[in-house]
């Protein structure tokens, strides 16, 4: 009788560890998770396709997120991240590509100064790539960004670009950095740009 709480404890913890296994390390487990989150906020956001694990890597196919009457659709998406990191207090995005990012803006709000940016994690990314970027006004008129890359750190005080290239219909550029995240911080961000004519 003495053993039966210790085979209860050993049965409840191998439970569990399946439990955790299932939902961070199975397809099944990351559609559950969706289905909790889509199932909460119905009408802001939705997903045609979804593969992978909770751990990576994800794929995403038409994505659909809705809010303040702006309206963002990704054609493809797929991340690649550390989960371990977050014990450390930040977000480790390894690799995030995304194809066909339509953007549908809401009407442009006057306000005052934006308050200070603060963030619960550390965000650290080593690859960010968009292509096929489409910014579309309340008009109608559409500018498109072929393609935009980022590498860098985002803190509770600063961000640091380590590089930014971004390739637009009249101009292309790139930028390295720190920015201040913090009103009256320091600011020291080189930028080269060029112009690009309509033939």
């Amino acid at each position: 009788m003495r053993r039966l709480p210790w085979l209860l404890a050993l049965a409840l913890i191998v439970a569990l560890g399946g439990a955790v296994y299932w939902l961070l390390a199975t397809e099944s487990g990351l559609r559950w998770v969706y289905g909790e989150l889509q199932a909460r906020w119905p009408q802001q956001f939705a997903i045609g396709s979804l593969e992978g694990r909770i751990i990576g890597p994800i794929e995403v196919r038409d994505f659909v997120y809705r809010a303040n009457g702006t309206r963002v659709r990704v054609a493809f998406a797929r991340l690649e991240w550390t989960p371990s990191a977050l014990l450390a207090g930040r977000l480790q995005l390894d690799e995030l590509t995304a194809d066909g990012v339509h953007v549908a803006l809401a009407h442009a709000r006057a306000e005052g100064a934006p308050p200070d940016l603060v963030l619960p994690l550390n965000v650290a990314v080593d690859a960010l790539r968009l292509t096929d970027l489409r910014f579309e006004r309340q008009d109608g008129s559409v500018y498109a960004v072929r393609s935009a890359e980022l590498r860098g750190f985002l803190g509770q005080q600063v961000a640091r670009i380590e590089r930014l290239e971004i390739d637009a219909q009249n101009f292309a550029l790139r930028a390295a950095g720190t920015l201040g995240l913090r009103a009256g911080t320091e600011q020291r961000l080189h930028v080269d740009w060029r112009a690009i004519l309509a033939g």
